[in-house]
């Protein structure tokens, strides 16, 4: 029999100047408890990593992420676990958003970071819009180099 198995990780939310504060104060307790799961449940296959993995989608948050995640992968390759792979899907945090100024450029419609839930009008007017092209530009994800270069 064939087994595959993975570990699911999520909302990280790396920023250079809070991550610091946040990160440090759970990441040794993490890899304990990370070393006892890998104990219990043998090789790890694959990271699954479920958005949000920046706060606001940055070059540098990206950058700080991947050494973070390469660090993980290299303890789990102590551990025994190698060729680790590593999947994720970006969360509306690992999203670039545009300013205003900006957004009000593309489409006379204000920023969407900052007003999405309380401006039904806007939601409305994305929604009902077939300007495809205008949607995916409203947004970008800033990260496309895998963690494994």
């Amino acid at each position: 029999m064939t087994e595959f198995s993975w570990l699911h990780l999520s909302d990280l939310h790396w920023n250079l100047d809070k991550s610091k504060f946040s990160w440090p104060q759970v990441k040794d307790e993490f890899y304990e408890n990370l070393s006892k799961v890998h104990d219990k449940v043998g090789k790890i296959d694959l990271i699954i990593f479920s958005g949000d993995m920046t706060s606001k989608g940055k070059h540098e948050e990206f950058e700080g992420f991947k050494s973070e995640m390469k660090e993980m992968i290299g303890l789990l390759s102590s551990y025994g676990s190698t060729d680790v792979q590593f999947l994720c899907v970006p969360g509306n945090h690992d999203l670039l958003r545009p300013d205003d100024d900006e957004a009000k450029n593309k489409s006379g419609i204000i920023s969407a970071s900052k007003n999405w839930c309380q401006d039904e009008e806007l939601r409305k007017s994305f929604f009902s819009s077939n300007d495809h092209d205008l949607k995916m530009s409203w947004f970008s994800v800033n990260w496309t180099n895998p963690i494994h270069n």
